[in-house]
């Protein structure tokens, strides 16, 4: 309970949560800004959500990655508005304002309480790399860059393994999934399986099972590399992954994408962004249908991709936004116009 708000809030577990708001709070007290734009704000920011509330800073929250999710907390029970807004006694620390992807998340937050009239839908500012840089790319260049055949078949592999400690993807299905992958380069010369890992993934089990599973056929790239998504993209043929950004990005670089829904993966994410992605990308339910699905998708040509890409453009924008490259000009918008809040109570 925060004295100085007069009501409770969920902001975290643990003997840090106020020691954290109050040092974000001294911050805010010495820097003073106009507002704060805070990406991840459900996650690692939230007390820092407290704290401007207290001090009375806007907050424009950016979305960052596809959620809320109902594994957080239940916002549909639980609430989710923002600083100065009546409701339950208990809920979730919410930005005053959020910056969301697109309408199908707008829809979700406004079943989980908050008012409409604060949520604006600019798109993903993560799509406007691949709208700009997308005309520029030379993939022979990218592909010898990366020390890959030139002109060899190249799949990307981006499914998580662990979270936080939790499985997304057991060991055997991610096993069986590579070999699958190690088959179809098997049989095309100068052919490659690029396992690109999410950053807090375990990268040295992913790199034994590369080995175990694929030779030389499977290579590990360094997620500590500075190569942007959309270089390896426009380098790759096909991309296979999870519930990710990554999906609305291999689009929008016109590379086929798979959709992974193994069951395991839906304990983590919510199932309603499972079919959601599965109306953009083609779907894999178990690694025995890995190897036809992507045979396939590697027999596409030009005009398949681009009949793809028109069919399920709807999909995309009402998940990812629209991906014209002025998602960030439409966020620091928003973040100028940004007023006071009342802390009065935060949700």
């Amino acid at each position: 309970e925060f004295s100085p708000l007069g009501a409770r809030a969920v902001v975290g577990i643990g003997p840090d949560v106020v020691t954290h708001v109050e040092a974000y709070r001294a911050v805010l007290r010495l820097v003073r800004p106009r507002s704060a734009v805070l990406c991840n704000a459900e996650g690692a920011l939230r007390g820092f959500v407290i704290a401007a509330a207290i001090e009375r800073v806007p907050c424009l929250g950016v979305q960052l990655a596809l959620g809320p999710y109902q594994h957080a907390i239940d916002h549909g029970s639980a609430g989710y508005r923002p600083a100065g807004d009546a409701g339950p006694p208990l809920g979730w620390p919410c930005p005053s304002t959020m910056a969301l992807w697109g309408t199908a998340h707008a829809d979700r937050f406004r079943e989980y309480g908050y008012p409409g009239a604060r949520l604006h839908v600019t798109g993903s500012p993560r799509l406007d790399a691949h709208a700009e840089i997308r005309r520029v790319l030379d993939r022979r260049r990218i592909r010898a860059a990366l020390g890959l055949p030139p002109d060899g078949r190249l799949i990307q592999f981006s499914a998580v393994l662990r979270a936080g400690g939790t499985y997304i993807t057991i060991d055997e299905r991610y096993a069986r999934t590579l070999r699958a992958l190690a088959r179809v380069a098997g049989t095309s010369p100068g052919a490659r399986v690029l396992v690109k890992p999410w950053p807090g993934d375990d990268v040295v089990r992913l790199r034994e099972l590369a080995a175990e599973c694929g030779g030389d056929r499977v290579l590990v790239h360094d997620p500590a590399s500075l190569w942007h998504n959309a270089e390896l993209l426009a380098a790759a043929d096909v991309l296979l992954v999870d519930l990710s950004h990554l999906v609305a990005e291999s689009w929008a670089i016109a590379c086929p994408v798979v959709f992974i829904d193994y069951p395991e993966s839906r304990h983590y994410f919510d199932d309603e962004y499972a079919d959601e992605l599965g109306r953009i990308a083609w779907t894999v339910r178990d690694p025995e249908e890995v190897e036809d699905r992507v045979r396939a998708l590697l027999a596409l040509g030009p005009e398949d991709v681009a009949a793809w890409k028109a069919r399920t453009a709807p999909a995309v924008e009402a998940l990812f936004g629209p991906a014209d490259g002025g998602a960030a000009r439409r966020i620091a918008l928003l973040a100028r116009s940004s007023e006071p809040v009342d802390a009065g109570w935060v949700l």
